[in-house]
């Protein structure tokens, strides 16, 4: 979606901003900020706290393109002749996490139904997917038809507290491929569990979301980033809900619920292990990780 805007300058003393517009966007909504009525030279700067500002470059022209990130300011400096330089109004650009347009929820063939949220050009489940068959704890999970372990089960219950429904089921990452090798393409193309017209992503399309929400080198592995664990989190900016939901070990124990998350790619790091994504309770960073291949994890689908 495109957006026009028009900033009219208002010629004022150096370091003093008069008045501050707000304009509430999507994410990934391209901005066309256009200003009027100046005489001189003009430069576009750009803050997250209208603080401390910097020179966007090149951006020396009448109209600044934006992509809608995050939440910051927008203003134009301008220089005539020798004297000192005069600032706009501000503008602060607004960015919310929306539903997927014309996809604000996906029905899974197991009849569970879950919101979207669109992050640039990708389009996420905003809840863990809950798909396939409970199976108890002592099964090994198919890869032909989709099965699940819910937190907690045991040999005897598939799901004793319940947990599937509020944090989706936990995959193997065979489970989670049904059977397709591994990649890292963009799009991934692997179906896996997830709907029709849906896919697992690859450990690439996951670097693209980090870099869509502020992360700058997605490259990294261990705990990275700033705010970006915090963004995904329940509650948090991206609308993404990540909740802990813990994990199953290949050795059949339960961890982490309520401390930690972790998501499959399809991408593996190793031939008995694959890159993941893991948030964690008391910490705003992003997790990367090589995993065993043989737990059990969450995982989110992104629209093909």
């Amino acid at each position: 979606m495109k957006h026009k805007l028009l900033i009219l300058i208002l010629f004022i003393s150096v370091f003093v901003v008069i008045r501050t517009q707000a304009q509430q966007l999507c994410h990934g909504d391209t901005i066309h900020i256009t200003v009027t009525g100046y005489s001189g030279n003009l430069q576009w700067q750009v803050s997250e706290d209208m603080v401390d500002w910097t020179n966007i470059p090149g951006a020396i022209f009448d109209t600044l393109h934006v992509i809608a990130k995050s939440n910051k300011y927008y203003r134009v400096r301008v220089l005539e002749g020798t004297c000192n330089p005069f600032y706009s109004d501000t503008l602060n650009i607004i960015a919310v996490a929306c539903p997927c347009p014309g996809t604000p929820t996906v029905t899974d063939n197991f009849g569970n139904t879950y919101p979207t949220v669109r992050l640039g050009v990708q389009c996420w489940m905003a809840q863990n997917l809950n798909a396939g068959t409970a199976m108890l704890n002592n099964q090994t999970l198919s890869t032909t038809s989709v099965q699940k372990y819910c937190y907690g089960a045991t040999n005897t219950s598939t799901d004793p507290f319940n947990n599937c429904p509020t944090h989706g089921g936990l995959y193997t990452w065979a489970a989670t491929m049904q059977g397709a090798p591994t990649t890292n393409a963009v799009p991934s193309g692997v179906q896996g569990v997830c709907p029709v017209g849906w896919h697992v992503p690859s450990d690439e399309e996951w670097k693209d979301l980090e870099y869509e929400i502020g992360l700058g080198n997605p490259d990294l592995i261990g705990w990275r980033g700033s705010t970006q664990g915090t963004q995904l989190k329940t509650g948090g900016t991206a609308n993404f809900n990540g909740i802990m939901s813990g994990k199953r070990e290949y050795t059949l124990e339960y961890q982490d619920m309520d401390t930690f998350c972790y998501f499959w790619t399809t991408t593996q790091s190793s031939s008995t292990g694959a890159w993941m994504r893991s948030l964690r309770d008391d910490s705003p960073l992003l997790g990367r990780f090589a995993n065993n291949k043989a737990n059990a994890a969450s995982v989110r689908c992104v629209k093909d």
